[in-house]
């Protein structure tokens, strides 16, 4: 459906305002250009570690290790975190998490081995410098099964050979 309308002339319209001062506003408002503020572009800062890595040093073979720390600057997207052991630089993978989030800083091994002790390094590096924060880990054997408290009943001697029969209590 279609439709037109049309007008013949304009002795019936009022095309004067009727409030020349606030049209004049309007249009003055209209064409002036927004004020901008101007954000400071944000200084680059050297890292530092706010509080240090704490040293585990009683750690039984496959004990979770856990390690963290606190750097700023916080929100600087060119900061890079390292994690080193005996100078060497840990990849992370199936036993070696990282965690690097808004100042929080993190190395968890999941699984512990004696080759795990050692010195740890985590090195936080930017366009400005660098900082390293260290501690160590001693990681022992197998932590002892808990002792059985055991009875020995008697034994009994059958086609000679000693037989032992013993009488477990665990509490």
């Amino acid at each position: 459906m279609t439709g037109s309308c049309g007008s013949s002339g304009k002795q019936g319209l009022y095309l004067d305002t009727l409030d020349a001062a606030r049209l004049e506003k309007i249009k003055t408002l209209e064409s002036a250009a927004p004020a901008r503020k101007e954000e400071p572009l944000p200084v680059a800062q050297k890292p530092v570690f706010v509080t240090p890595l704490k040293n585990l040093e009683n750690l039984r073979e496959g004990e979770h290790a856990h390690l963290e720390c606190r750097l700023e600057p916080v929100n600087d997207p060119k900061l890079k975190v390292e994690w080193f052991v005996n100078g060497r630089e840990i990849k992370t993978g199936h036993r070696f998490r990282t965690t690097h989030d808004f100042g929080y800083v993190a190395l968890d091994i999941l699984y512990s081995y004696p080759e795990d002790s050692g010195t740890y390094m985590c090195k936080a590096t930017n366009e400005v410098g660098e900082a390293v924060n260290t501690c160590t880990i001693k990681v022992g054997g197998k932590a002892a099964p808990p002792e059985k408290n055991v009875t020995e009943v008697g034994d009994r001697r059958r086609q000679g050979a000693v037989i032992c029969i013993r009488e477990s209590r665990i509490p």
